[in-house]
């Protein structure tokens, strides 16, 4: 048994991959939920007064992906209807 087919072709995973918009913001998105340890803690930090920046601009969320998160974070959500 193979954890792969022998006839299927796996192609590696292309740098090229990254410079596209939707893997780049899946990508930070992730990687803010993990910096700030879930949803509640992230959706704190974005309310609260900004502190120095521990990370790249690259990485920091955009208004669109701070709404997304509010949007489909059930409390956030509920609370500001």
């Amino acid at each position: 048994h193979h954890a792969v087919s022998p006839y299927s072709m796996v192609v590696p995973l292309s740098a090229d991959c990254l410079a596209l918009k939707p893997v780049s913001d899946m990508l930070r998105i992730a990687w803010n939920l993990s910096w700030y340890h879930g949803s509640d803690n992230l959706l704190k930090q974005t309310n609260s007064e900004p502190k120095i920046q521990e990370f790249s601009d690259a990485l920091k969320l955009s208004t669109e992906d701070t709404l997304a998160l509010k949007v489909t974070h059930t409390a956030s959500g509920l609370k500001d209807c």
